[in-house]
């Protein structure tokens, strides 16, 4: 992925990213995939998780945020209304962390 920092907004229901060949579409869901746990060469785009990070960093991290309210959300007395999920990928390792609304990790 060629991206060193993006931000999108999706919407609750159903959402489409469109775009012209090359514009980084399968970059993004890529991005979910691995900030859901997913192996990198499941996601057909790496041998290795630290193939994702760009050359000259040291990292690369994926930050998602979760709405969690309504009558589905997943411990909202621990986590609020917002669930922040984290990957981080480095050269020899990785890492998933789990915060609250506040940003406070769990």
């Amino acid at each position: 992925m060629c991206h060193s920092s993006l931000q999108i907004e999706l919407g609750s229901h159903v959402n489409f990213i469109t775009g012209q060949n090359g514009s980084g579409k399968s970059a993004i869901l890529t991005a979910l995939c691995v900030a859901f746990g997913c192996r990198a060469k499941n996601t057909q785009r790496a041998a290795s998780l630290k193939d994702f990070i760009k050359t000259g960093c040291s990292y690369a991290a994926v930050i998602v945020d979760i709405n969690n309210h309504g009558e589905d959300a997943f411990k909202p007395e621990l986590y609020g209304s917002l669930i922040i999920l984290e990957r981080r990928i480095n050269e020899s390792s990785s890492s998933t962390v789990l915060k609250d609304q506040h940003g406070n990790m769990t």
